[in-house]
């Protein structure tokens, strides 16, 4: 899959359209595929979780209470290995950033 550009706000719409409120937004990560929504992040601690959620794996801040050994790997969107799966949002004023791909809806 090649990377795809889209302006913040229609990378926003499509977000909201998809998961509704900001918080329920999930993201997969491209390395290890967990997903996690920016509530998984405010539950784990991350300074900065509405961000974090999009450019970074929750394995940065989860460990797993069995085995104290990172949930996920610890991937960021802003690091030196760029992936096709990533999508560039143009910010206001010009400046790129990467963020991970949505997470499939999961049908009920």
């Amino acid at each position: 899959m090649a990377t795809r550009t889209i302006s913040l706000a229609d990378w926003q719409n499509g977000a909201t359209v998809r998961f509704g409120n900001p918080k329920d937004w999930r993201f997969k990560c491209p390395m290890c595929g967990t997903e996690a929504t920016p509530a998984d992040f405010v539950e784990a601690h991350a300074p900065n979780p509405y961000s974090a959620a999009g450019q970074e794996c929750i394995g940065r801040y989860r460990t797993d209470a069995m085995t104290d050994k990172p949930r996920g790997c610890d991937y960021a969107a802003y690091g030196l290995i760029p992936l096709p799966e990533l999508t560039e949002v143009t910010m206001p004023g010009g400046r790129v950033i990467r963020a991970f791909p949505f997470a499939a809806i999961n049908e009920v």
